[in-house]
């Protein structure tokens, strides 16, 4: 093939006759920089003259200047073509530098060209792809709805007009895209593109003035999405994208822009570790399989930083190491894995982690994490454990943490020096482990800004926020198998512990840590009683250390723990008393001190019980709601029977009062002229006539002060003194009342003699009777009652 072949014609330039010659051999048509018109080279490709074929290995242009561009649109190349280090000029302003828009050609490769104006391959069809290496593309690159049947390579290549640099929504490639290393001036944008292999795009760099930088919405990949080390300045878009592989963006730079990936389905996972945004993470609706790493993860996203509504992870979710500027919003997640924040730094603006009603199957693990904002996991459902130990809480209104309703499979810590300025509020929370506050410091909000000056806290805090500024601790309804309160004065909650209604399995408290005593609360006079706690109907199946003593003292030993014992219900009553002042000193609230009592007695400690209940006895008695014969009725009990706890103490009352009114008797007695008193001027006899004359001085009891006194005394039973004996009323006159003249008067004829009522000791002996009568009921009562239970009212 050689010069009867190439028919050349007049207007040829030296340039095209080589090229035209070159190709007729089948050899590279390096034109050394020369200038050649499109037209002619568009000939060639077609074979559109006598005698212009090429040979089956295609056509390979170097160092050509093409100008008018080159068009084909429309045409069918049968051979590849390759053009290097060439020139494509256009034809004038508004005119494309490469037209192939509905073409189909084999292969077109374009090695370090330079490209001075657009691309137009919409619809175009590359049988066996299509390059770009290298050089520039100085406008956009159409390839709208283009069928690429190999590869689409645009690597190490600049592209783009500041404006756009890539138009491919709907392209069809059957291999990979590779736009590695190329740089994009302008949006790119790959809507609906269908990828049959890899798309590598690391160390790409696409800049946008606006909108996603690189957009691809609803794009399907059979294979992996390569953005390592990528920058991307406007945003990433892959909204509705389905990718049967995984994204690996592993130190990817959009700044500014974010990543929008809402309702993507990812099957083999996200990696973004390292990644640094300007712009949100947004992963709502979308579907990930294998997991999302982000440890390390920068994003600066105004109000959300990440955005994972409803999102299903099948996998862990990691941010260990992330700064996230903005709140992570993932209510209705489901993570398959665990979700770990582990020394992550979050900055919300009112909430930092927003994860409502999210299912996480492994544990939610955020120890050494650095928080401003709400960390919300209300109605959660946690399978392992939920981990805060050493992080940092802060918030300026209301709860720190809440996660009200939460379900935990295993374990909450929050413990080695984690702190929260704001509420712990896991209230209906079921807790399926140890919660533990070992080593913690929480504070409530309205303690941190305004110390117990905040006088009306409480008053305003029963309805929303406001009482949640209160809140140190809140567990009201939950249910926890085991509690673990700080054990050091310096690890306090500081504010109210509200523990109402709640049940727990083992509860594990110290006192150098429980809140002061309601009486030193008052003292203090803090108007605002927001430091307390709450104990109401709060239920423990087990009293993990009843006396409240350091775990050092608890463990060092028998001594130790017989120490311990003694004072385990003088220290429980001290932590009952860190209720409320409106539970303890204005109107009692007893069932706290019932069930603590019912506890200890169940755990062995009866008379630790038997001091709760007096001390609440007490309390009840000296509240300012009980009446005046309830406050009188208690001194009674506590003075006489101890509240029936100590019955010893009623018989001791009995036998006293026994002793003191046969002194009395005997007293009397001694003032009787006969021995036995058988004259009668003191005591009368009562009972003579149930014996003879003959033998009433041998067997009529003499009168015996103690035996009279016993029997007056014990009800209910008759010793035969007081059936024989009674005190003459005539006995000891001390004083008459009446008129005096009454007793120089004569009585009337035939009437009787004035009467004047007159006090003697005999009266006072008989009254003195009937009072002591009065008390042996009473008494006798009391040790009956006392002695069988009864007057203990155990609840």
């Amino acid at each position: 093939m050689s010069e009867p072949l190439a028919r050349y014609s007049s207007d040829m330039s030296d340039a095209e006759r080589r090229l035209v010659a070159a190709a007729a051999r089948g050899e590279i048509a390096d034109l050394g920089g020369r200038e050649i018109r499109g037209a002619v080279l568009r000939d060639l490709l077609a074979e559109a003259r006598s005698g212009w074929t090429l040979p089956a290995s295609g056509l390979v242009v170097a160092r050509a200047v093409i100008i008018g561009g080159l068009d084909l649109e429309g045409a069918v190349v049968t051979r590849p073509v390759t053009l290097t280090e060439c020139k494509l000029e256009p034809a004038g302003a508004g005119s494309a530098a490469l037209n192939i828009r509905d073409a189909r050609l084999p292969r077109l490769s374009l090695n370090t060209c330079i490209v001075s104006g657009d691309i137009l391959a919409d619809r175009a069809v590359m049988a066996g792809g299509l390059s770009i290496g290298g050089g520039a593309v100085d406008g956009v690159f159409h390839a709208r709805a283009a069928i690429i049947e190999g590869t689409l390579a645009l690597e190490g290549a600049r592209i783009g007009n500041g404006a756009a640099s890539l138009y491919a929504a709907g392209i069809r490639i059957a291999g990979p895209l590779v736009l590695r290393q190329s740089e994009f001036f302008g949006a790119a944008g790959l809507q609906r593109a269908v990828l049959g292999g890899v798309l590598h795009g690391e160390r790409l760099r696409v800049v946008a003035e606006s909108g996603a930088a690189l957009d691809l919405e609803s794009a399907r990949a059979e294979g992996d999405i390569l953005l390592e080390g990528a920058q991307i300045s406007g945003g990433l878009a892959m909204r509705h994208a389905e990718v049967a592989g995984r994204v690996a963006a592993d130190g990817l730079i959009c700044a500014p822009g974010g990543i929008d990936a809402a309702g993507a389905g990812i099957t083999y996972g996200l990696a973004l570790d390292g990644a640094r945004l300007e712009g949100a993470l947004k992963i709502e609706g979308a579907r990930i399989g294998r997991g999302l790493s982000a440890c390390r993860i920068e994003i600066h996203g105004g109000e959300t930083a990440i955005g994972a509504d409803v999102v299903v992870v099948a996998g862990n979710v990691d941010l260990k190491g992330a700064k996230l500027v903005g709140q992570i919003s993932c209510p209705g997640a489901e993570i398959s894995g665990q979700f770990r924040l582990t020394g992550a730094r979050l900055f919300g603006a009112a909430t930092a982690l927003r994860a409502d009603g999210a299912v996480i199957r492994g544990g939610c693990f955020m120890s050494r994490t650095v928080v401003v904002g709400i960390v919300r996991f209300p109605a959660a459902e946690i399978g392992n454990q939920l981990r805060l130990s050493g992080a940092s809480l802060k918030v300026d209104r209301g709860a720190a943490l809440l996660a009200a309703g939460v379900r935990v499979g295993r374990d909450v810590e929050l413990d080695q020096g984690f702190k929260s300025v704001g509420g712990i509020v896991l209230d209906q929370a079921r807790i399926s482990g140890t919660m533990t506050l070992a080593d913690s410091h929480v504070i409530s909000v309205a303690l941190s800004q305004h110390g117990h000056r905040a006088t009306k806290l409480e008053s305003e805090a029963q309805t929303g926020e406001r009482r949640l500024d209160a809140i140190a601790i809140s567990l009201v309804d939950a249910t926890i198998d085991r509690l673990k309160m700080p054990e050091r004065a310096g690890e306090r909650p500081r504010g109210i512990v509200d523990l109402s209604r709640a049940h727990v399995g083992a509860y594990e408290d110290y006192a150098d840590a429980w809140p002061p005593p309601s009486a030193a609360r008052a003292e203090a006079d803090i108007a605002s009683d927001i430091d307390h706690l709450v104990l109401d109907c709060f239920r423990y199946d087990h009293l993990a250390n009843p006396s409240g003593r350091a775990a050092l003292a608890v463990s060092g030993g028998e001594d130790a723990a017989d120490e311990a014992g003694e004072q385990v219900g003088e220290r429980r009553i001290a932590w009952l008393e860190g209720q409320p002042i409106r539970d303890i000193d204005e109107r009692l609230n007893p069932q706290a001190w019932v069930y603590l009592a019912r506890r200890l007695r169940e755990q062995g400690f009866n008379a630790d019980a038997r001091v709760v209940t007096i001390a609440q006895r007490r309390h009840e008695r000296r509240s300012p709601g009980a009446a005046l014969s309830e406050r009188w009725h208690g001194r009674l009990l506590d003075a006489l029977a101890l509240y029936g706890y100590n019955p010893w103490r009623t018989v001791a009352w009995m036998a006293t009062t026994v002793a003191m009114f046969a002194l009395l008797h005997g007293w009397a007695a001694g003032h009787c002229a006969r021995t036995g008193c058988f004259d009668e001027t003191v005591f009368a006899v009562t009972n003579r006539d149930a014996y003879s004359a003959a033998s009433f001085e041998s067997r009529y009891p003499p009168f015996n002060a103690l035996a009279y006194s016993l029997d007056v005394f014990a009800p209910f039973v008759s010793f035969g003194y007081e059936d024989h004996w009674r005190p003459n009323l005539s006995f000891g006159h001390i004083a008459s009342f009446g008129r005096p003249e009454a007793d120089n008067a004569e009585p009337d004829r035939g009437g009787p003699a004035a009467f004047r009522p007159a006090l003697t000791w005999g009266v006072i002996l008989y009254i003195a009777t009937i009072i002591e009568a009065i008390l042996g009921l009473v008494l006798t009562s009391l040790a009956v009652t006392g002695f069988t239970g009864l007057l203990r009212r155990d609840d």
